[in-house]
């Protein structure tokens, strides 16, 4: 199955979980870019606001999602939601994507909005949510290995 690993990431983490992903499903990977800056305390504010408040800023990625049957869509949690880059993406693409499954990073238990979203787009189910302190301790191979096997 022909799959596409896209992702948005502020700090570094999803990329990481992104590239992970791509390399046990022999995928191909986008990132996205965004205009707005999310760099910083301000950055870090811009985020939540622009998350909170559904905003979807003007982003940039270079792979046609149509191609693929797969998309895998990664996003760190943004008040308990998707990023806004990724929420761009998904409003941009939305006719484009066959079959989705989705990965988040949070500091927070809590990826509710983010699962209500989900249900909403009627993409697909499939989701990882890896905690940042599972990635800082290495813990979350397990759970990665088990999400990458449920999509194959």
């Amino acid at each position: 199955m022909k799959t596409l690993i896209v992702f948005y990431s502020r700090t570094g983490n999803i990329k990481r979980i992104a590239n992970e992903i791509a390399r046990k499903l022999k995928a191909d990977v986008d990132e996205i870019k965004s205009v707005s800056n999310y760099n910083g305390f301000f950055g870090y504010l811009r985020a939540g606001y622009q998350s909170s408040a559904k905003k979807n800023p003007m982003i940039h990625t270079e792979k046609y999602p149509g191609k693929y049957q797969l998309i895998v869509i990664g996003s760190p949690t943004w008040s308990w939601g998707f990023s806004s880059p990724v929420r761009s993406y998904i409003a941009k693409n939305k006719l484009s994507l066959k079959k989705a499954a989705f990965f988040f990073t949070s500091g927070g238990p809590s990826i509710k909005n983010a699962i209500k979203e989900i249900k909403e787009l009627n993409l697909g189910n499939k989701i990882l949510h890896i905690r940042d302190m599972e990635i800082k301790q290495n813990s979350y191979k397990n759970k990665l290995n088990k999400f990458c096997k449920d999509l194959i």
